[in-house]
């Protein structure tokens, strides 16, 4: 799997996290229109399997789920995606730091 798709996953699980409240079934996805780029066509089949283990490992709902353990699993994903997107030949260190920062400030809503 290449880096971009991966962060494009990483990126639209993070985006169903957030709204998650709003969403009355995550599975359907959450598009949002008129936005400047929606993920790749493989982006939200990989995102949807990392909630669905998500939601097996906690064993409820992504909306039951508590923001603190909320939390510890989008540091998570950071962790691995960091760690991932350095090794690639695709690191752009731009595209990182604004992922990261919408990361950070999804986690602090």
């Amino acid at each position: 799997m290449s880096s971009t798709i991966l962060v494009d996953a990483v990126y639209y699980a993070l985006r169903l996290i957030k709204h998650r409240y709003n969403i009355s079934d995550t599975k359907l996805g959450y598009i949002i229109q008129g936005l400047e780029s929606e993920p790749s066509p493989e982006a939200p089949k990989i995102a949807l399997q990392l909630l669905d283990e998500l939601e097996k490992t906690e064993g409820t709902s992504l909306r039951n789920i508590k923001k603190d353990e909320m939390e510890k699993y989008i540091a998570q994903l950071v962790e691995e995606i960091q760690k991932r997107y350095r090794q690639s030949p695709e690191y752009n260190p731009k595209r990182a730091e604004r992922f990261l920062q919408e990361f950070r400030q999804a986690v602090s809503n």
